[in-house]
């Protein structure tokens, strides 16, 4: 099994009780291959409660000292709808 199906199997349960984390060395492509591989795949699971295609938030936690500000960010991207550096 490939890592984007490995990904895809992990959205597709009801629930986890651990998370996936993709790592690299910097400049290895981590932000290219997600953006490019695996969220066009994510994007068309179907969520089985709404009946609605999957849509994925991409921030950064590089510089991120405090899970508040993890969820400041995906507050900012989720409803605002703002483009962030993040």
């Amino acid at each position: 099994m490939n890592i984007v199906e490995i990904i895809k199997s992990y959205v597709k349960k009801p629930s986890t009780d651990y998370a996936l984390m993709l790592t690299g060395e910097w400049g290895s492509g981590k932000t290219y291959y997600w953006k490019n591989k695996i969220v066009p795949e994510l994007e068309k699971i179907t969520n089985p409660e709404t009946g609605k295609n999957y849509r994925c938030i991409y921030v950064s936690l590089n510089g991120v000292k405090e899970v508040s500000q993890i969820l400041h960010r995906l507050f900012q991207v989720r409803y605002r709808g703002q483009k962030t550096k993040y």
